[in-house]
């Protein structure tokens, strides 16, 4: 949930039974001002500052990218010439988890919710802002360790 100043309410998908949820992160490896915390965030992934595909359409508000200044929002549609642009968002980050997991699968065969929650947590590195801690409301388990979760 992208809800961090309303409080983080625990809201669907991530309230529902069996779903991972993902918190987002900067590119500095801290939480995102809008990412929302508690206990049921299991990871965090990249969620700032993400190339994504946009829609085409007339009107259709679109984000620009300057590599120095970030992500420019002013709010009106703006021209583009092309069909990508820079997001934000925890739906952000939970695409990179679920890559992971295609790869894991790719690589090792299927497996349960419940496993393949457990190796994306067991295989995350734990940044300095969660103190030496094995859980934190903000990074759940850790930051997402594609390398680490394949060799799990």
């Amino acid at each position: 949930g992208n809800d961090r100043e309303q409080g983080s309410p625990v809201s669907a998908p991530a309230a529902l039974p069996g779903v991972i949820a993902v918190a987002a992160t900067g590119v500095d490896d801290s939480i995102a001002g809008f990412s929302s915390a508690g206990p049921h965030v299991a990871l965090a992934a990249p969620g700032v500052g993400i190339w994504s595909c946009l829609p085409l359409r007339p009107g259709a508000a679109a984000h620009r990218y300057d590599p120095e200044l970030g992500p420019a929002r002013a709010g009106r549609a703006i021209a583009r010439a092309c069909r990508y642009g820079v997001l934000d968002g925890t739906s952000l980050a939970a695409a990179h988890v679920s890559a992971a997991v295609a790869l894991l699968f790719a690589m090792h065969g299927k497996d349960s919710p419940a496993r393949v929650r457990e190796r994306l947590m067991t295989s995350a590195w734990r940044p300095r802002a969660m103190r030496g801690e094995l859980f934190d409301h903000d990074y759940g388990a850790g930051i997402l360790d594609v390398l680490a979760l394949l060799s799990s």
